[in-house]
């Protein structure tokens, strides 16, 4: 075979030397508020000896590839965080050399094994004998349904026949009452640890008492947190540990109070992250799942990514997962969040700990499937890709170009070296990877760099003995690796590109079930009704799909300026866990239904080939197992859009709504009669408290005594200014994406008396917002563009206002400021913000000529959004202000203010007796009601929380749809509502970040470029 870049060889060894190790950051284990903050924790490394990179050829070598390099283990330098804006920075060294390493990958043949010793293919159950659906009269129907009741956690109850109970695992009590959902991992527990129904440990790790220190904080229930800290499982491998670690850390925390303001002290330790305590195991896959020990899995799969929660909340998530019967979570792993410099690398700041997120995930007892990539899509800022790869002006990236690919190699290999202790041979919990993502949407197959870049990829990750099964998703027609599929129904590609193209001893994967969509700016908020989202989850199963990960099951948010190009700050996506971290009711309770059906008959299914039609017709019937006893289970599938249909299975008849499934099992304690236990789209209505929504949520905590300042426009300082001649720069050429804003300056020798006395801005990206001798002209958006994509504005009008001259020379200042790099597509490399086209001052060129640019507002290089900040008292930034002086409506002004941490204990304390009654181990977040607040981005005792853009108020082609009916095609342009208002008017506040401030009242700070009334902005408690 062909390998077009030699897997381990080096485009740049000659600059690349040394390794290095990297250690982990503390951060102390504290209970606030119900939420349990979990520590940043040290990870422990391995090193191995550098050898020396060959070079790269100039184009795909003839012959076969010189042997494969293994993963270095040094972790690298500590990352700068200069954070400065200016000139572009020195390049640094690259991390050490790639060793070499042996070949691990499996052989084709239909049992794939990684690891030592992998297991032949399970035990086939007899094959079912085929059954064909008679048209029956529908006046001799009955309509079957299942009673449910409703219990604390929100899913109701199914009666299911007992005949699987002594396969059901032994839950906690916190997930006593969804004990069932995840019966057929037992057997996987007593193997790998992993399938249990225990809730996840509320703790990280043992702790080592080191240093102790007293802060104020909001309390928590004593009884929750003692009570969540305690939970442990005896399947767990680390249960043990876990309890002492509990043990410990309630001894360690001194509740004062649970009212008022309390004390705790804390105890602070310097810890590892210790790698997990499961014997190894082996992870392999056949033509029909992956297998565990031999042993095929059913995996029901969440995504949730990692930097898109807190730590603190990390937890959490994983136990209301674990409780509606998800087993395994999957995540991308965020390149330019991890090497943020090239050859510097971050695994342990705060939500770039990958490995605490691997070990929480781990101690839950779920399985991870790390999607690696490293592009990722996933409305993520430039799409996962760090900034530094357009340091070569001549790259491009994703596709054949050997810089690229030097950088993508080093971090991968960077990826799985820290993620090493992770592995199955270490006992962890990761058990399949991916490499690339989604490149099957952009490949030009008539392109010779794109055909070998992809091959290249495969064989990157093929080189890479992991012991983990390798995929790619939307790549069909590869059959070196797995292939899954992304949409919002998978099922009909399994019979057609899955099984014709890609290899058919691989699992049929379905990598992204997409459970609603994101959002931009200026649209209405997409929605997927439950009933859609099951179907399509059913019908991969049911056609013999065996993998299937719900994008997103907690979506999340996209903290600071994460998001891609005009993506809101919220990542919700409609996951059935809010962004909040909240059960979104009727959502996670019916699919926590199914999942119990689907985990109490999973060996039934996976240890069965499908009996039905491949094809997919109005009406199926499908079978798995032998009908004639228990062992089996049955499903009809009616999937006519508007029509319920009357369907029959061996003498029992059963309505099945329009575009439903409906599953049958036997009852043993009813004579082995047929009983439905479950339906698609037959739902239990249930709402969420009202204090687990922003706009019901019955507190509101006002904002007030404001400090401000108002931007000067212009260089605010010289000495870290770019003053050049010739064409007015590309902002990320200047800024690497640092900042959102960059300034443009020019003097200009113009006489507005002539002509229209109008400064005319050609193609500028996204938002402008002008000024001329320091008088504001105004602004304009990407999105309103003239015919010409440019802007006229009114110059000599604006100073006839103002007062001033309008002949003679002037100093146009322009400020630009990006809203996100976009995420999606190809030629990254071409990214452009700022001033793009021709510009004209009362109608003379003045595009070229000297500029000077400066990065960033003073605010932001002074850092004045952390609490830390101290003011000059002599020349002070924040001006303190009453309400009669406080600037209003005025650009680019920052707002800061704090809020008494009583007044917030106050007020959560007024809805905790009500939470801890209607909600299920309740968790406490914060929302910030951005009022009437324009464009900018908003700090929370330093943390930023997310830009916030009310500017433009949501609009769609189509009408909103309040009422989403489940029968409709559901892709992006269905299902929307909240039309005419803001896109998103809350942003997430995490508890921990409001109120893990030591004895310091909490800080908010604001930024708006165009100007607002911060009073009308308010904080809103939630319990959900």
């Amino acid at each position: 075979m062909t390998m077009p870049h030699q897997v381990g060889c080096d485009p740049s060894a000659a600059r690349r030397t040394g390794t290095s190790s990297r250690l982990v950051s503390l951060v102390a284990l504290v209970a606030v508020a119900g939420v349990t903050l979990l520590g940043v924790q040290q990870m422990p490394t391995a090193s191995a000896a550098p050898l020396a990179a060959a070079a790269c050829p100039a184009g795909p070598p003839n012959g076969s590839p010189a042997g494969p390099p293994a993963p270095s283990y040094d972790l690298g330098p500590e990352p700068s965080g200069s954070g400065s804006y200016g000139p572009e920075p020195p390049k640094t060294t690259d991390a050490a050399p790639k060793p070499s390493q042996t070949n691990g990958y499996g052989s084709n043949s239909k049992t794939h094994g990684y690891g030592p010793n992998p297991s032949s293919k399970p035990t086939q159950s007899p094959k079912p004998t085929t059954i064909v659906t008679p048209v029956g009269s529908s006046s001799t129907a009955a309509t079957t349904s299942s009673s449910a009741s409703v219990n604390p956690t929100g899913i109701p109850s199914i009666s299911i026949p007992t005949t699987f109970a002594s396969a059901t695992a032994t839950g906690t009590a916190a997930s006593a009452t969804t004990a069932n959902s995840t019966a057929a991992s037992a057997s996987t527990a007593t193997t790998s640890g992993y399938g249990s129904t225990t809730a996840a440990s509320a703790t990280t790790a043992s702790t080592t008492a080191a240093s102790t220190e007293t802060v104020s904080t909001v309390t928590a229930s004593a009884a929750s947190s003692s009570s969540a800290a305690a939970t442990t499982s005896a399947a767990s491998p680390t249960a043990a540990s876990t309890a002492s670690t509990s043990s410990a850390s309630s001894s360690a925390t001194d509740v004062a109070s649970t009212t008022g303001v309390s004390t705790v002290t804390l105890t602070t330790a310097a810890t590892n992250v210790p790698a997990p305590t499961n014997a190894p195991y082996t992870v392999a896959y056949d033509e029909r799942a992956f297998t565990i020990n031999g042993k095929r899995k059913l995996l029901i799969v969440g995504a949730i990514h990692y930097p898109r929660s807190t730590p603190e909340m990390w937890p959490e998530l994983m136990r209301r997962s674990k409780e509606a019967g998800i087993n395994t979570i999957e995540t991308y792993v965020f390149w330019n969040l991890h090497e943020p410099e090239r050859g510097q690398y971050d695994f342990s700041t705060d939500r770039a700990n990958l490995p605490l997120f691997l070990k929480l995930a781990h101690e839950a007892g779920l399985f991870v499937s790390l999607r690696i990539g490293p592009y990722v899509c996933a409305e993520w800022n430039y799409g996962g890709l760090p900034i530094w790869l357009r340091d070569d002006p001549n790259s491009k990236f994703r596709t054949w170009d050997p810089a690229y690919m030097d950088a993508m190699e080093s971090f991968v290999r960077k990826a799985v070296a820290v993620v090493e202790p992770f592995l199955p041979r270490n006992g962890g919990p990761i058990m399949a990877m991916q490499i690339e993502n989604e490149y099957g949407n952009v490949i030009h197959w008539n392109d010779w760099h794109d055909r070998e870049y992809l091959k290249w990829s495969i064989n990157l990750a093929k080189s890479i003995d992991a012991g983990v099964p390798w995929f790619m998703c939307q790549q069909d027609g590869t059959k070196e690796l797995i292939v899954g599929c992304n949409g919002f129904y998978c099922d009909n590609w399994i019979w057609g590109n899955h099984k014709n193209k890609n290899d058919p001893n691989t699992p049929a994967m379905f990598t992204e079930l997409w459970s609603g969509w994101f959002q931009n700016f200026g649209e209405p908020r997409p929605l997927r009704p439950a009933e859609d989202l099951a179907y399509s989850a059913a019908r991969f199963y049911v056609r013999s799909g065996t993998y299937v990960s719900y994008y997103m099951w907690h979506g999340g948010t996209n903290f600071g300026r994460t998001a891609g190009n005009r993506i809101t700050t919220t990542y919700d996506y409609d996951a059935p866990i809010t962004e909040y971290g909240f059960r979104h009711a009727t959502k996670y309770a019916h699919l926590a239904q199914m999942h119990q059906v689907l985990g109490k008959y999973a060996d039934v299914i996976v240890d069965n080939d499908i009996n039905g039609p491949p094809g997919s017709g109005d009406y199926e019937t499908h079978t798995y197992g032998d009908t004639s006893t228990p062992n089996s289970i049955v499903f009809l599938s009616n999937n006519h859009k508007f029509d319920d249909h009357d369907m029959e299975f061996d003498g029992t008849w059963v309505k099945v709504p329009h575009r439903s499934v409906t599953f049958l099992v036997r009852d043993t304690a009813d004579g082995n009669k047929w009983k439905a236990v479950f339906n698609t789209a037959t739902i239990q209505k249930t709402t969420n408290s009202d204090l687990s929504s922003p706009a019901t949520a019955p507190v509101h905590i006002p904002l007030a005594n404001f400090a401000s300042h108002t931007e000067a426009p212009g260089i605010w300082n010289a000495s870290l200014a770019i003053t050049r001649d010739g064409y007015h720069a590309e902002q990320l050429s200047i800024t690497r994406d640092k900042t959102d804003c960059m300034w443009y300056v020019k003097e200009v020798d113009n006489d507005l008396q002539r002509e229209s006395g109008t400064i005319y801005i050609g193609n500028p990206w996204d938002v402008i917002h002008s000024f001329i001798d320091g008088v504001y002209i105004g602004r304009s958006e990407s999105e309103s563009h003239d015919g010409n994509n440019g802007f006229r504005l009114y110059a000599r009008e604006a100073l006839e206002k103002a007062g001033k001259p309008t002949n003679g020379k002037h100093t146009v200042q322009i400020m630009t400021c990006a809203s996100g790099l976009f995420n999606y597509g190809n030629n990254f490399e071409n990214e452009k913000k700022g001033l793009l086209g021709k510009d004209y001052v009362s109608g003379q060129y003045f595009s070229e000529g000297t500029w000077s640019f400066q990065a960033g507002t003073l605010g932001e290089y002074m850092k004045v959004f952390d609490p830390s900040f101290a003011d000059n008292a002599a020349s002070p930034f924040w001006m303190t202000a009453s309400n009669a002086t406080l600037p209003i409506n005025t650009p680019l002004t920052w707002y800061r203010t704090t809020i008494p941490k009583a007044t917030i204990q106050a007020e959560v304390d007024k809805l905790r007796a009500r939470a801890d009654k209607e909600i299920d181990h309740p968790m406490l977040s914060f929302a910030l009601y951005t009022g009437s607040l324009e464009r900018g981005e908003v700090w929370v005792n330093g943390h930023s929380i997310g830009r916030f853009d009310n500017s433009v108020k949501s609009t769609w082609s189509n009408k909103c749809n309040e009422g989403c009916d489940y029968r409709w095609d559901t892709t992006f342009n269905v299902c929307r509502t909240n039309c005419g208002k803001p896109s998103q008017e809350y942003l997430h506040v995490p508890a921990d970040w409001l109120l893990n401030n030591g004895n310091a009242d909490p800080q908010i700070t604001l930024f708006d470029q165009r100007g607002s009334d911060p009073r009308t902005v308010y904080l809103v408690p939630l319990f959900g």
